[in-house]
């Protein structure tokens, strides 16, 4: 939840402190992370143009550091609303094996935390003949994300609430989802997490605008905004004003 220019500006710091240090792999790290934060804040960055003479331009998939490139493809995937590309990238990092190093196994830790997003991003790309396997992936997340809320209520039960929404939605079960989606918000305004705040208000208002209640809909689009802003993405603002824009409400 921590504006995202502020965490451009300590990963620059960070850059600017290794820039004489000769350490090739944590400054590929970090441009991986400022690519990121800027690509979320709408300002867009190449990454493989400020590394031209790093030895990680080439990606290769056999590397150690691959999980991270791809943990980083998927989240930026996610936000921009890619999702074939996202559940391309978040399937590589689901493969078994994937903590076998130290690097991977830092993976494992940050798979709970980006869970959420592959779930959510599953309901963009599910058609009535997708497989059982991809069906049943959100709510194999969802079970796994309410055994993490039981150990850190402060930093799951947001995700764990809002996937259920997303469930909820899909299966057209439109009051629990309502309970939810409003569970999501409130958790994670709680945990002082503005980021997923405005993701479940967005969320939120694409159910009430599937379903039809624009009003409520155009609310909860409104709320998000605030909140992207607040984060500081402009990518989602821009996002969610064209959702405000494209909703006409009766007087």
């Amino acid at each position: 939840g921590t504006p995202l220019p502020i965490l451009l500006k300590k990963t620059e710091y960070l850059l600017e402190v290794i820039k004489n240090h000769g350490h090739t792999i944590g400054k590929a790290h970090l441009l991986l992370h400022r690519d990121t934060i800027l690509t979320l804040m709408g300002k867009g960055y190449d990454y493989h143009s400020a590394v031209q003479d790093d030895p990680m331009e080439a990606y290769d998939p056999k590397k150690p550091s691959a999980p991270l490139y791809q943990y980083h493809k998927s989240i930026r995937a996610f936000w921009l609303g890619h999702c074939e590309r996202g559940h391309y990238f978040f399937e590589k990092l689901t493969v078994p094996g994937l903590v076998d190093d130290v690097v991977n196994w830092r993976m494992r830790e940050h798979r709970k935390f980006f869970s959420l997003y592959h779930g959510i991003n599953t309901f963009g790309i599910i058609k009535p003949s997708s497989d059982q396997r991809l069906k049943d992936t959100p709510i194999n997340i969802l079970e796994g994300l309410k055994i993490s809320a039981a150990v850190s209520r402060w930093n799951f039960h947001n995700k764990a609430c809002l996937l259920a929404a997303e469930i909820y939605s899909y299966k057209g079960n439109h009051q629990e989802a309502k309970v939810n989606f409003a569970a999501a918000i409130t958790s994670a305004r709680s945990s002082n997490f503005i980021h997923e705040q405005g993701l479940a208000c967005e969320r939120a208002g694409f159910h009430y605008k599937k379903i039809g209640q624009l009003a409520e809909a155009y609310g909860f689009f409104n709320q998000a905004k605030q909140c992207y802003a607040k984060w500081g993405s402009q990518l989602k603002v821009d996002s969610v004003t064209r959702q405000l824009e494209s909703i006409q409400i009766k007087a």
